[in-house]
């Protein structure tokens, strides 16, 4: 089967491979603070035992404001000198957030996320068959090859 971890994992162990000299790097641009706030809102829910009331922490800021908010991740490889940049991973751009922590601390999520895109691009083999859960996820069943259309000849179509 495949190994899933989780983000945080897959930092550390790209960090104490021998791929990389030293820590992960990391470039914030745009506004972070306008993605700060959160706010509790409580809804009803329905449980085998009846009714019952949650109290969940929400984001409290709207798609607009994520617009423009990236982080960049680097690391020096081995054998280089440099940092080696990936490409700008932007907030408004991130589907998946399974996490709790992207309501909470949205920039520390993605640079976890930013680390393992940059893992999979520059040193796939030390993550080699290591994916997190949101890679791991069930995939939705389509139809790849659908019943053909009905063939007519020229004389039926004129």
């Amino acid at each position: 089967g495949v190994l899933g971890y989780e983000a945080q994992l897959v930092n550390a162990v790209i960090a104490s491979s021998s791929a990389i000299h030293g820590r992960f790097h990391y470039r914030y641009g745009g506004d972070w603070e306008r993605c700060t706030r959160t706010q509790e809102i409580t809804r009803d829910k329905n449980g085998k035992n009846g009714k019952y009331t949650v109290t969940e922490r929400v984001r409290g800021w709207t798609d607009e404001d994520e617009i423009g908010l990236f982080v960049q991740v680097g690391a020096i490889l081995r054998g280089e000198s440099e940092i080696t940049w990936g490409e700008p991973l932007y907030l408004s751009g991130v589907v998946t957030r399974n996490s709790p922590l992207w309501v909470s601390n949205p920039k520390q999520q993605i640079a976890y996320l930013g680390v393992k895109y940059w893992a999979r691009l520059y040193c796939p083999e030390v993550i080699l068959g290591v994916y997190s859960p949101d890679e791991v996820e069930q995939r939705e069943e389509r139809e790849i090859n659908p019943a053909p259309v009905q063939r007519m000849s020229v004389q039926e179509i004129t």
